[in-house]
């Protein structure tokens, strides 16, 4: 008998706010599901932007940094200009490493010296750098 009063008492409620109420009931939901909406893709957008912002930021310094680097990527070609260059523009921050690969794979300069030499084929970032594209890690 319960469940039939309670029921009996919202459906009174609802008649006793009218059109208008019901109405502003409509319309207090509605703006809920937007804010929660809102909520979760206004951070994803900004996130977006701000990669996209840093990746344009990163590709100018690089343009820089690379008119220091010697001709040959041959690891004992002097890279003191672009190592300096590059420790000054574009190590901090959010970027933690910087690594230069020749086409085969092979890191023939890092901010860590341990790393050069070293080869990593076939990856699908190494890929995508030598196309022109991005990879953003986090």
């Amino acid at each position: 008998m319960s469940g039939g009063t309670g029921r009996y008492a919202v459906s009174t409620l609802w008649e006793e706010i009218g059109r208008l109420g019901r109405f502003a009931f409509a319309g207090v939901l509605l703006s809920a599901v937007v804010a929660v909406s809102l909520g979760f893709l206004i951070p994803a957008a900004v996130r977006s932007h701000l990669i996209d912002a840093k990746v344009d930021e990163l590709r100018r310094s690089m343009t820089a940094v690379w008119e220091a680097a010697p001709e040959s990527l041959d690891p004992n070609a002097d890279f003191a200009a672009f190592d300096r260059l590059t420790r000054f523009r574009l190590l901090g921050g959010d970027t933690v490493r910087v690594k230069v690969w020749d086409m085969s794979g092979r890191i023939v300069w890092s901010d860590e010296d341990r790393l050069i030499g070293r080869s990593f084929e076939g990856q699908a970032e190494i890929q995508r750098a030598f196309q022109g594209g991005v990879t953003v890690e986090e």
